[in-house]
């Protein structure tokens, strides 16, 4: 085994490259990328501590990384995107969730249609976002119940880990 003493938050593999791509959200907010070999690939400052929103969880779908920015009261949070070609530039867009209907995404997944999932920790809901056409939108809400506090984040929907070899 190779120690990168990477402080991770958020996991996921890309399923074209087997590459390993981690957020570390309230240590540095750095995604980072590990190689298949074990060494370090690019990295980037996601969004700044400053923002009060931190990088949580990640999906890679196709060559796009999909990331949530968790926040908390102060600032509703937001999902960003970036292209993994792109790294180690800025993510591309973010996408406003709405104080009212899209509070502190903790985890994004991606379904089987290729829609995106964000949970929400403090509106109890879930978000499919349509990423066509670009940036993308959030085309639906699914209130999980009052009491709900999601905090699932990186592969929410078990895809990653189902379609694995042990």
């Amino acid at each position: 085994p190779v120690s990168l003493n990477i402080r991770n938050y958020g996991v996921a593999i890309d399923p074209r490259t087997c590459e390993i791509w981690t957020t570390s959200a309230t240590w540095d907010n750095d995604v980072r990328n590990v190689k298949p070999n074990g060494t370090p690939g690019p990295q980037f400052r996601h969004t700044t501590l400053a923002s009060n929103q931190v990088a949580t969880g990640l999906v890679i779908d196709k060559d796009v990384i999909w990331l949530a920015h968790a926040a908390e009261i102060t600032n509703p949070g937001t999902v960003g995107r970036v292209a993994t070609s792109n790294v180690p530039s800025a993510v591309d867009v973010t996408l406003q969730l709405g104080s009212s209907t899209g509070m502190a995404p903790r985890g994004v997944t991606v379904d089987r249609k290729g829609s995106i999932w964000t949970f929400n920790r403090l509106t109890h809901n879930a978000m499919r976002i349509n990423p066509n056409p670009y940036p993308g939108a959030v085309d639906l809400a699914v209130d999980l119940g009052a009491l709900a506090y999601p905090y699932t984040y990186s592969d929410a929907s078990g895809k990653e880990h189902l379609s694995g070899s042990a």
